[in-house]
């Protein structure tokens, strides 16, 4: 994990973040990366596991970069993940505010979140009951690895209303 693992050093302005990347070993600067703002078309937040943050920026040419942080702490010098985030986003927040004429950032709720996601688990719903139905039919009992299917899209129902309510905190306040 540790090979993949580095330090990030996040500066927020007014109008654009920047990312300086360094080494976790001897913190020599791997890469430096620089956003305005202006360039960011949208951005999204996102907790894949309970284990990582993610910030995906969206950009004004087409591309997409992201961003994942750890949330279990190493040492004394990381930052809260949950604080950053909230200053990531309250600073987006506050540049809508200021050039809501000309430009804004729109913060996108994720996959689960989204009417993808929901039409996404009304169709896995949706083609879980044929099987049922011809079980019924042909008077047959369901294979067992059915409830693995069962299984899964409850844990997607419990994903989609974690993010919903996350994408829904972060859009009121």
């Amino acid at each position: 994990m540790n090979y993949f693992t580095r330090k990030v050093l996040i500066k927020l302005d007014n109008d654009k973040i920047s990312f300086d990347i360094l080494k976790l070993k001897d913190d020599t600067n791997e890469f430096f990366v620089n956003y305005s703002f202006f360039d960011i078309k949208s951005y999204n937040i996102q907790f894949p596991t309970s284990r990582f943050a993610c910030l995906i920026l969206n950009l004004n040419s087409g591309s997409k970069k992201e961003f994942s942080f750890l949330t279990r702490h190493f040492n004394d010098s990381q930052s809260d993940t949950d604080k950053v985030i909230e200053s990531i986003h309250t600073s987006f927040k506050q540049f809508n505010i200021e050039h809501k004429q000309s430009k804004a950032l729109e913060f996108e709720p994720s996959f689960y979140a989204s009417k993808k996601g929901l039409y996404t688990i009304i169709s896995l719903v949706l083609l879980s009951i044929i099987p049922i139905v011809l079980a019924i039919k042909l008077d047959k009992n369901l294979p067992a690895t059915f409830m693995g299917t069962i299984l899964i899209i409850g844990q997607l129902v419990i994903r989609r209303s974690t993010d919903l309510s996350f994408y829904e905190k972060m859009t009121t306040n």
